[in-house]
């Protein structure tokens, strides 16, 4: 299995603005469970928000995993990496 980089779309309760955070992981589930505890550690976020997530690519994630970091992933492809 190698690195994707996710991306969270969602709408900052603090500023009420669009805000992105990016988490590389193996699978969707991983990356989702990073976005928790994200929010979850923010004291700025009482409850996650509703979010969108995509895989998108990210130069200096793919120079730091090398080999190992995947090209993002279409949604046919999430779909099957929803573990």
């Amino acid at each position: 299995m190698g690195i994707f980089t996710y991306q969270f779309n969602f709408i900052n309760p603090i500023t009420k603005k669009d805000d992105v955070v990016q988490f590389c992981a193996e699978t969707l589930k991983e990356a989702k469970n990073l976005f928790f505890d994200f929010c979850k550690n923010d004291e700025h976020m009482p409850m996650v928000p509703k979010y969108s997530i995509s895989s998108v690519y990210n130069k200096e994630d793919a120079e730091w995993y090398g080999s190992e970091y995947y090209e993002p992933m279409t949604k046919e492809r999430m779909k099957e990496y929803r573990r």
